[in-house]
């Protein structure tokens, strides 16, 4: 083993190796221009006055001179080394001198010039120039209104009036956990019920908020757009009068479509977003002779039904009359008309039949509608999603962010994202 002095003064333990080859000029010549950047514009507006002490009415505006003479600085002679010699080749001193570059051909005015310099310094993103631009171009701004000293801004933070964060002592399983973690966290929640009275209180928000019946649409985009809001007996509508009769979601009847009479179930009342108009969301019931031919067999009669997931939009005028029907799992009732003890879908474009056991349950036969206080009261329903997401994508990224979250589905999709 030797130990030998190269040309570029660094030592090499054992065999001679190559010195690292050298850069090229271009690529020294913009780290050297990045650095004069990084070092060299710089603002001194701090040393001058004080937030603290200086009254902002005093503040005297110099129109950016102080910002400029540091600017012009940077036209300061180069060290005497070969990247300084491939500088002066392409006159650095004229590409960055201010009184030059306001001649029409970089920039055309000193305020260009300042927010230029500005944005590369600061690395301004396209997001946060677009706020300032529209926080400048604001009728209403007035630059001596602002203090001088970011952390004043901060401080108004303490003035609004944000919902209060509760915090709770929760346990920690040891199970699978470090010896030295801890057996207790602190997690923090805040209240629904006032952050519903946050949202009913803020104009901007109610005024994009839906408390209406369900919507069918071809496009689907909202939640009230969805099967679950137009069955479920939580919001607008679940029973109509028509011709002194009352029909509601549940129930089963006789309705007619092309001159042929049907069987079928209530599941909805909704409106049609193209003329607004009511109509009944029929789910449709096959008699025997509508099965499948595969299907038709001597152990099932013509007395049954078969519950399908097809549904059809049909007008009040179309209802004929209640039917009572039987659902073979739930209790037996003692008359009836027809009764159904299987259902019928589609499943990889071949039909299938099933045990009524294992149908879709309409929302009425579980959800218990509360009584309002008074006939008069006005009554918002809301629709609150509420989900655990814990982030595990990105859990070697970032801070842990995982925790309960809660979003309004009479929101529009905009605000919900």
């Amino acid at each position: 083993m030797h130990r030998v002095r190269t040309k570029t003064n660094k030592f090499t333990t054992g065999r001679i190796r190559n010195t690292k080859k050298t850069k090229p000029q271009f690529v020294q010549r913009d780290t050297r221009v990045a650095n004069i950047f990084q070092n060299n514009l710089r603002v001194n507006v701090e040393s001058q006055h004080n937030s603290e002490t200086d009254d902002t009415d005093t503040f005297q505006w110099n129109n950016g001179e102080e910002y400029i003479s540091n600017i012009e600085n940077i036209s300061e002679p180069l060290e005497n080394t070969d990247v300084n010699a491939e500088l002066s080749d392409t006159n650095v001193n004229t590409v960055y001198d201010y009184s030059s570059s306001l001649n029409g051909q970089c920039f055309p005015n000193i305020s260009v010039f300042l927010i230029f310099i500005w944005t590369v310094k600061h690395i301004i993103g396209t997001a946060a120039y677009k706020d300032l631009i529209n926080i400048l171009k604001h009728p209403q701004f007035c630059i001596f209104d602002l203090p001088n000293d970011l952390s004043t801004v901060k401080k108004y933070r303490n003035k609004l009036p944000l919902m209060p964060i509760s915090s709770l002592t929760v346990p920690i399983l040891q199970k699978n956990t470090l010896s030295n973690s801890e057996a207790t966290k602190e997690a923090y929640y805040f209240s629904i019920l006032n952050h519903i009275e946050r949202v009913l209180n803020n104009p901007q928000l109610k005024k994009h908020t839906y408390f209406g019946a369900g919507v069918e649409v071809t496009n689907k985009r909202e939640l009230w757009h969805g099967t679950l809001w137009h069955e479920s007996p939580l919001f607008d509508l679940t029973s109509i009068s028509y011709n002194d009769v009352i029909y509601s979601t549940g129930e089963f009847v006789m309705y007619e479509f092309d001159n042929v009479r049907y069987y079928g179930r209530i599941l909805a009342f909704i409106q049609v977003e193209e003329n607004g108009s009511w109509r009944i969301k029929i789910q449709k019931l096959l008699n025997y002779f509508d099965l499948p031919r595969i299907f038709r067999s001597a152990s099932r009669g013509t007395d049954q039904l078969w519950m399908t997931d097809d549904f059809i939009l049909i007008r009040h005028s179309q209802i004929i009359k209640k039917v009572v029907i039987w659902l073979k799992d739930t209790d037996q009732i003692p008359r009836y008309e027809k009764r159904i003890s299987e259902i019928l879908y589609k499943h990889n474009n071949r039909y299938t039949i099933h045990p009524i056991e294992q149908r879709h349950h309409h929302p009425n036969e579980y959800i218990t509608m509360g009584i309002p206080p008074s006939p008069n009261m006005k009554v918002f329903k809301f629709f609150i999603d509420l989900y655990y997401d814990d982030f595990g994508t990105f859990r070697t990224v970032y801070h842990s962010l995982g925790g309960l979250y809660i979003q309004f589905g009479n929101m529009t999709l905009k605000l919900r994202q």
